[in-house]
Formats: C-alpha cells, structure tokens, sequence
C-alpha cells in the first residue's frame, strides 16, 4: 500500500526535489529574504483548535517556490475521528501570475510516508514527490494544486493510517481551504478533482464516496492508481508467502495506527521482532522488517476483520466518475486483488474507468510514461462535463 520508488526514479525525484530547495544565498524575485523551505515547527501546533466549519483555512505560510509557481504551507480545520475539531496541514501550489479565473483544483492524495510527524510533506521538501511530479505539470497547465498531510501528519495527534472517512475529510476539506487563498486564482466556484496513488489512491476513492457531504468541494472527478480497495483481500495477501519487505512495512504501519485509533491489541497482532519494529515508527518513515511482523490467531483476525471491511471504500454509490489504474507487475498492490476492490465500486453503481497496465508496477500505475498527463486530461474532460466511460457490468 506503499509508494515505493525505482533506482532509476529516486535519481530523478533527487533532481526535481532539488527545484522545491532554495539555492544558498539566493531569495525570490521581490523578496528582501528568502522564503524558508519549510514552515517552523510552531505553524503546526494549534491548542486549542476552535469550532469553527469545516475546511476553514487556519493559517498559511509562504514557501521558497521555484520561477513561475507560489507555494504555501497551510493549516486548516477537519473533523477528528472523536467528532472534535482538528488541524490538518498540507501544501498549495499555484501559478506565479494565475490567469482568469476561477482556475480548476486539484486535490493530490499522497502515497504512504510514514506516521512520524517528520514524515509529513510539507514538512520535508525530499518527500514531496507527487506534488513535484503531478503537481508543477498541473500547475503548468492551469490548475490549482493542494495536497493534504492527512490528519496527524505533520499536527498533534496520531495519523489514522487508512482510516478511510479521515482520509476523505482531509483531502475534501483541503479543496475548501484552497479556495480561501485569493492569489491563487481559485475560488468557491472553482470545480475540483482528485488524484492519489496507494494510499493516495484508497483516499481518492473515500473522498468520492463523501463528496456529497462536503458540495462546496466542487468535486467533478477521481483518478485512484493502485488503491487497496478491498483492504481485506491486500491483508489476506500480505500473510501469503508471495508478500514482500514492502508489504510487511504496510502491515506494520495500518497495525500501529489501527491500534492507537481503535483501541485494538497490537501485542496479540505482531511478533516479538515486529514489535520492536513498531516503535521505531514513532519517529522513522521506514522501518526494514527482516520477517513479517504479524502473528494473528483467528480471534485477533476477525477483530481486525472487521476494521478492514469498515475502511474498505464501497459502501455507497457517489456521482463522482473514477478512474482506476492498475498495473500488472504491481508487487505491492497486487493485480489479482483489483477484481476484489472493482466488484465493491460496480456493487454501488458507481461509475468506473479501470484501466489495467501491462508490465507498469506499483509507482508505474501513475507515474510511468505519460500516464500523468494522460489522468490530467481525462480529469479536465470530466470537468468539462464529457461522460465517463464505465466499465462496470451492467446491473
């Protein structure tokens, strides 16, 4: 369930991290100091957080950005798991000098990176791949950009890793901030669409399936690339001998989260080495289990059964049109656990373009070849009120 990169894409991402960097010494044009790269540790900490509306923006922070773009650190109000109000961070990148607006918005959804607060993206410009690779196009070609940390990364608290009503609410309630920043171009007519890969790609399909709860979003369109639709069926592969190191770094991760959010017994869930591992989470990205870490009896399993099922999106129809991409070669979100997921979103009535992708892996169902820009444009055309084309069998 993890974004995990290639040799040769880590060399790339290394290059284009560098342009989210600024140079020593250098400052943007019309600025007497630099923009620092990062907001400080106090732009995050917010007690206590007032009642307010949801995706009311609390707070922003200008960041060093590269010619032609503007980037902010932003901070604003979501939903909790307990129903209380809470901060959630992300990042907003929009053109230099927008052109008339209300220029569209893009939600991006990212892949895993952690559960450490270090681990957030807005925090750490090395870990904001997808919005380097999907974000700078998408601002190139005239969209608003923002990309969510999702509850707990980056602010107090613990991150529901998975946790699909929380992920929804981040990337939904992100969509309303942006729209509050007028040098931007966006505004509350703006139409929005949404995008993310593995974890990403599970929270793009909870937050279609909760568009309707927050119409301001706009939504028109989700693209979900190798998403752990049916978090049953990925489970029940991670236990299979065919699971790989990455995998069991999944498990891991949805076991610490899972256990601080619902209260489930995670000395009964992993193996003495994989509770050693589990404390390095709190402070590491990604930690290297030698073994799978689980150790479940059948009681254990059907608590945490239950949980899977919960946050397995596909519990109802939404009117906003998904694209699903999946690769073949995928070793983490395997092909054959596709069938599983789709059936949930066909059950519904949901309107589904899957796209299988021959030889692509996990990072490839999105960012190999051009598929990038191909996702972009089937968005705008959904935005331009062109009919999806659906996959699904008919009822």
């Amino acid at each position: 369930m993890t974004l995990r990169t290639s040799a040769r894409r880590l060399a790339a991402t290394a290059l284009l991290a560098a342009t989210l960097l600024p140079a020593t010494g250098a400052a943007p044009a019309a600025a007497q100091d630099p923009l620092p790269a990062t907001p400080p540790d106090a732009f995050y900490l917010l007690d206590p957080v007032p009642a307010g509306p949801d995706g009311e923006l609390l707070r922003s922070q200008e960041l060093y950005a590269p010619d032609g773009y503007r980037l902010w650190a932003i901070l604003y109000r979501s939903t909790g798991l307990d129903a209380e109000p809470i901060a959630v961070s992300g990042l907003l990148l929009a053109p230099e000098t927008p052109p008339p607006g209300p220029l569209p918005i893009l939600s991006i959804a990212h892949g895993t990176t952690g559960l450490a607060d270090d681990c957030a993206p807005s925090r750490s410009p090395d870990k904001r791949v997808e919005l380097i690779v999907a974000g700078m196009p998408a601002v190139q070609d005239g969209w608003v950009v923002v990309a969510t940390d999702y509850a707990g990364l980056g602010t107090p608290g613990d991150h529901p890793y998975l946790d699909g009503p929380s992920a929804a609410r981040s990337v939904l309630h992100a969509i309303l901030a942006a729209q509050q920043v007028p040098e931007t171009g966006a505004t509350a007519d703006s139409p929005a669409a949404i995008q993310g890969i593995s974890q990403g790609g599970h929270a793009s399909l909870w937050a279609a399936e909760l568009a309707g709860e927050v119409p301001g979003a706009n939504v028109q369109a989700a693209v979900a690339a190798a998403p752990p639709g049916d978090l049953r069926a990925i489970a029940e592969w991670a236990r299979s001998h065919e699971a790989t190191p990455d995998s069991w770094v999944n498990d891991l991760t949805v076991a610490v989260a899972w256990s601080a959010a619902y209260d489930l017994p995670l000395d009964e869930l992993l193996t003495p080495d994989g509770l050693r591992e589990a404390q390095r989470l709190a402070t590491e990205c990604r930690p290297d289990p030698a073994a799978n870490p689980l150790a479940m009896d059948a009681d254990v399993a059907s608590t945490w059964d239950a949980r899977l099922e919960a946050n397995s999106p596909g519990h109802a129809r939404t009117d906003v049109p998904i694209l699903y991409l999946q690769g073949t070669a995928d070793a983490q979100i395997p092909v054959e656990t596709a069938p599983a997921s789709l059936a949930r979103l066909c059950a519904v009535n949901d309107v589904v373009d899957y796209r299988e992708i021959e030889g692509a892996s996990h990072a490839g169902s999105l960012y190999g070849d051009d598929r990038v820009t191909e996702a972009r444009a089937w968005l705008r055309d959904r935005i331009a009120g062109d009919p999806a084309t659906d996959t699904c069998p008919p009822a």
